[in-house]
């Protein structure tokens, strides 16, 4: 092999290296980071009398069909940029759970309280109601 050779053949592979990295940075441009994941046991206990649990966890004690039982949620942005935060709950209690806002901006250091509301339907069957409260933040 001539030393032209081995200069073309030098050129395509850094020319593939410069096309690979593009492509990994292109690729990655845009795409979000989640940088802080909680998750938190939710519980009701739909029942024929009223238990209300005062702890600040998100156990909502005992409730009625038809009531509507609420506590506050603070959520703190403790790093040094801004997040979104998106909210996501599941299992069976997902049904009767209503978070006052989802999907918004906190600042750096900064932090929101908002209302999560147990509202126990007309209907509901006698019963315990459970399920997981995850909280995301995302760096965009």
């Amino acid at each position: 092999m001539n030393k032209q050779q081995k200069v073309i053949i030098l050129i395509i592979i850094l020319t593939a290296i410069a096309s690979f990295t593009s492509i990994i940075i292109i690729s990655n441009a845009g795409k979000t980071k989640i940088v802080h994941m909680q998750e938190m046991p939710l519980n009701v206990k739909v029942s024929d009398y009223l238990g209300i649990n005062t702890d600040p966890d998100l156990n909502f004690g005992a409730g009625m069909p038809g009531n509507k039982l609420t506590k506050d949620l603070t959520i703190l942005n403790p790093f040094d940029f801004d997040v979104k935060v998106a909210i996501a709950i599941n299992g069976n209690i997902k049904d009767f759970a209503v978070i006052s806002e989802n999907n918004f901006n906190i600042l750096s250091m900064q932090n929101k309280t908002l209302n999560l509301t147990i509202d126990i339907p007309k209907n509901a069957e006698i019963g315990n109601y459970t399920g997981i409260l995850k909280v995301s933040m995302i760096r965009e």
